[in-house]
C-alpha cells in the first residue's frame, strides 16, 4: 500500500488550483515542500515579463460559468472532484467584481486515505483583470487551511494571512501588478490566442506564494473527451520563477483547451513519481455570449 505521503502527493497534483502543493513530489516531506515560506524570494531577482493589457486578459473570464473536473490517477479513477464557477457581484463601492469560486473533493478509498476538501474564493477587478483578494477554507489531510490574501496596488504588496500557520502570515511586494488565483489563471488560458509557438506569462498567486509561469502553446492534437473526440490545444509551462519541483526539467504539466469558439479547459495533467495524474471534465456551463474565439 502506496503511503499517505504518497497519496498526499499525487492528490495534491490533481488539481491545477493546488498548485503550490503540487511541488509536493512523492517521499518529500512537509519542511521541503513548505520552505519558500520560511526562504523567500529576494524582491529584486524577479525576471523580466511583458503582459498583455486588460482588454486582452479578460477575454477567457465571464460570468454565470461553471466546470466540473473528474479527479484520475492509476487506479482511482474518480479519485476526486474539483469544480469552478463564476459570477458579478459588487463591491463596497458599488463597483463590479467577478467571483470566481472553486472547491476540491476526495472521494472512495483516497478520501479514506488523506481527505482533502478545500474551497476557495478569487475576487477579481473587471477593469483590470486581477486580484483584489483571495481566499481558501478547509482541510488536507490532518491539516486545517484558513487563509487570505489582499492585494493593494496603490502600496504595491499583497498581505497574507494564515490563521492556522501564523509564521506564513506576512507582506511581500508585488513584481508584477497582474496577479490571479490558481483558478482565475487557468480561465484567463481560455482568452490566449492559440498560435503554435506563442508563449505567454502567468502570475499565479497561491496560500501566499507567487509563480511566474511562462506558457506556451505547443501544437494542436486529437483528445478523447467526455463529449466525444475533440480537436485541443496542448499548453505547458516551460519556466517558472522560482523553481519548484513540478517546473524542473521544463515543466510536468499539460493543459488541453479545446480548439472551437469555446476554448473550454477540457484536461489537466501533471506528471509525477507515480505516474500521470488527471483532471477531466465532465460537465460545464458557459455564457454562450461571450465565446473567446472564432471558429
Amino acid at each position: 500500500m502506496r503511503s499517505q505521503l504518497e497519496i498526499r502527493s499525487v492528490l495534491c497534483g490533481l488539481s491545477f488550483f493546488l498548485l503550490t502543493s503540487i511541488g509536493s513530489a512523492a517521499k518529500v516531506d512537509n519542511t521541503e515542500v513548505d520552505a519558500d515560506y520560511k526562504d523567500p524570494v529576494p524582491e529584486d531577482t524577479w525576471p523580466v515579463a511583458e503582459f498583455a493589457p486588460p482588454e486582452e486578459r479578460a477575454r477567457g473570464f465571464a460570468t454565470g460559468e461553471s466546470y466540473t473536473f473528474r479527479m484520475k490517477w492509476g487506479a482511482f479513477p474518480r479519485a476526486g472532484t474539483t469544480s469552478i464557477q463564476t459570477e458579478n457581484i459588487p463591491n463596497e463601492d458599488g463597483k463590479m467584481l467577478l467571483s470566481v469560486t472553486s472547491a476540491t473533493k476526495s472521494h472512495g478509498l483516497i478520501n479514506l486515505l488523506y481527505p482533502i476538501k478545500l474551497d476557495s474564493v478569487a475576487l477579481l477587478d473587471t477593469q483590470n483583470w486581477r486580484l483584489t483578494k483571495a481566499s481558501m477554507r478547509g482541510k488536507e489531510g490532518n491539516r486545517r487551511r484558513d487563509m487570505e490574501t489582499i492585494f493593494d496596488y496603490e502600496e504595491g504588496v499583497m498581505k497574507h494571512v494564515d490563521r492556522h500557520y501564523p509564521d506564513r502570515t506576512g507582506t511581500k511586494k508585488l513584481p508584477y501588478a497582474v496577479p490571479l488565483d490558481d483558478s482565475s489563471a487557468l480561465l484567463q488560458v481560455r482568452g490566449w490566442d492559440m498560435v503554435i509557438g506563442a508563449k505567454h506569462p502567468l502570475l499565479v498567486s497561491s496560500k501566499g506564494k507567487l509563480y511566474l509561469l511562462e506558457m506556451e502553446i505547443k501544437e494542436k492534437e486529437r483528445l478523447k473527451t467526455a463529449f466525444g473526440k475533440q480537436d485541443a490545444y496542448r499548453v505547458v509551462p516551460i519556466s517558472a520563477y522560482p523553481e519548484s519541483k513540478l517546473f524542473r526539467d521544463g515543466g510536468h504539466f499539460t493543459i488541453w483547451i479545446s480548439a472551437d469558439e469555446k476554448r473550454i479547459p477540457l484536461r489537466f495533467d501533471v506528471k509525477t513519481n507515480l505516474g500521470i495524474a488527471s483532471m477531466i471534465l465532465e460537465n460545464y456551463e458557459i455564457n454562450e455570449n461571450s465565446m473567446v474565439a472564432e471558429k
